[in-house]
């Protein structure tokens, strides 16, 4: 690989992670307000304003400072890449997006309940619905992420495929406890409200959680092979 490609994947790393930084600075940091949504008489707070232009501006300034600070820093001598064919972001972003195609039902089922909905208007769900959706939503994210790990990794002829689909497999369970457990942190930062800034800093943290097991699991599969 050669230096400018080594260069422009790094910064392209620090775009990606500016984003996310970004959108979750700006997210963690608004205020809440707006429409009602309740589970079962449980009231969380909204915003029918629908800020998303913001948001693109949000994102689009984080992935020019990260962009800017990978060329720096690459031009400086430091490295942030990982080792050549490691194939360690090409892992978390084919288990991410599986994981996202996975989940897509069930938030289409969310969206869909506030889709031309008025400030001011309720949305009754009952528990046992959002228990059988939940469940539903893991097994489907569990699936597809590996399937699209395995697939990623098979069609890029990687000899670790198979070890690299069976630690996603094993380390998932653990990763999505966690980025469910960061995902309700960050509402309960938000104060559990419904507002645009709300979806995205919990939208955010699981996927950066996620995006994190994938990585290291693919790390731990170099490691072994390293050392054996």
């Amino acid at each position: 690989m050669s230096n400018d490609d080594a260069m422009w994947r790094q910064a392209l790393g620090f775009a990606v992670f500016g984003i996310g930084v970004a959108l979750l600075g700006a997210a963690l940091g608004s205020p809440t307000s707006g429409w009602t949504a309740y589970v079962s008489g449980a009231s969380l707070l909204g915003d029918a304003s629908g800020p998303w232009a913001s948001q693109v501006t949000t994102a689009t300034v984080g992935a020019a400072v990260g962009l800017f600070v990978g060329v720096v820093l690459y031009g400086v001598g430091i490295r942030a890449l990982g080792p050549d064919g490691g194939r360690i972001g090409r892992v978390a972003s084919a288990g991410t997006v599986g994981a996202a195609v996975g989940l897509s039902p069930a938030l289409f089922y969310v969206g869909s309940a506030f889709v031309g909905s008025p400030a001011g208007t309720s949305v009754a769900v009952s528990y046992g619905t959002i228990l059988v959706l939940y469940v539903v939503s893991a097994l489907l994210a569990y699936g597809c992420a590996v399937g699209a790990v395995r697939l990623t990794m098979a069609a890029s002829a990687d000899p670790l495929a198979r070890r690299t689909t069976r630690a996603v497999a094993l380390v998932l369970p653990i990763g999505g406890i966690l980025a469910t457990a960061a995902g309700v942190g960050a509402a309960w930062l938000r104060g559990f409200s419904t507002t645009v800034p709300t979806l995205v800093a919990v939208v955010v943290t699981v996927v950066l959680v996620l995006a994190a097991t994938f990585a290291l699991a693919r790390g731990r599969v170099l490691a072994r092979e390293t050392v054996t």
